[in-house]
């Protein structure tokens, strides 16, 4: 073994050091889209209206897709196995964090792709913060356990404890 031990020399360090190393975001393909989303801007709220028509007629926009226009709105293939996915790839009917996605939009150029994001029309209702559930439900709260890879649907209200 020669190389334990040795020094080897770096054949792309000089390239590196001089910024002439291509990386693949320097990779420009002629015809290539770019695609952004659109992200939550809310850590927990419901999403009451969804306009992608403005963004849609825009110059240079080839697609908006929303999560009507995915067949299997769920990550990963576990499915098959039976196995819940705990995560919808674009949001349907509410937001879970701040940064989920909401809609994707392909278009010709960068600059194409944020005047769409700025021509969809999206309007959420925040959800209040439950922090600590004892608190909230001796307010006299109820609120909902979303569904999750282990767990249903589970609302809790408040109740006498007897």
């Amino acid at each position: 073994m020669k190389v334990v031990g040795a020094r080897i020399p770096r054949y792309d360090g000089m390239a590196h050091v001089t910024g002439r190393t291509a990386y693949v975001d320097d990779v420009r393909i002629p015809g290539t889209l770019w695609v952004k989303a659109l992200r939550s801007p809310h850590h927990h709220a419901g999403i009451t209206k969804l306009d992608t028509s403005k963004a849609e007629a825009m110059d240079g926009v080839h697609a908006v897709i929303t999560w009507q226009d995915v067949p299997l709105l769920e990550y990963g293939h576990l499915s098959a196995l039976g196995i819940p996915a705990d995560e919808p790839l674009l949001a349907k009917d509410e937001v879970r964090y701040k940064g989920q996605p909401i809609a994707v939009v392909a278009a010709d150029d960068e600059e194409a792709i944020q005047n769409a994001l700025a021509g969809h029309v999206c309007r959420c209702t925040g959800y209040s913060k439950i922090i600590d559930a004892v608190a909230a439900t001796a307010r006299g709260d109820s609120f909902d356990l979303t569904e999750t890879a282990v767990g249903k649907h589970t609302t809790m209200a408040t109740g006498g404890a007897e």
